[in-house]
């Protein structure tokens, strides 16, 4: 489940979703760097990491915003592993 958007400060430390994350999700993913993922990120800073399961969410709850001839083949990979891990094999769209 992904956060409630902040307005506001950390005051120098992380976000909570970074760390609250568990062993299971242990791999973050930086938005910014997938042109796609970073444009879906509407409410919130995309150089902030993400989990894999957090980036998956964003990727499936807006898919039919997503631009799929703008995907690059790095994107591409990630929206495979990201499915393939957590979406059982589909993204529910």
């Amino acid at each position: 489940m992904l956060p409630k958007p902040f307005k506001g400060s950390f005051h120098g430390e992380k976000p909570p979703y970074v760390l609250s994350m568990t062993e299971e999700t242990d791999t973050t993913i930086i938005p910014a760097a997938y042109p796609e993922l970073k444009a879906l990120i509407i409410d919130g800073d995309p150089a902030l990491p993400l989990s894999e399961e957090e980036a998956f969410a964003i990727y499936e709850r807006n898919w039919r915003f997503l631009d799929r001839e703008k995907l690059t083949d790095a994107e591409k990979q990630l929206i495979r592993r990201l499915t393939d891990r957590f979406g059982e094999g589909e993204v529910y769209v």
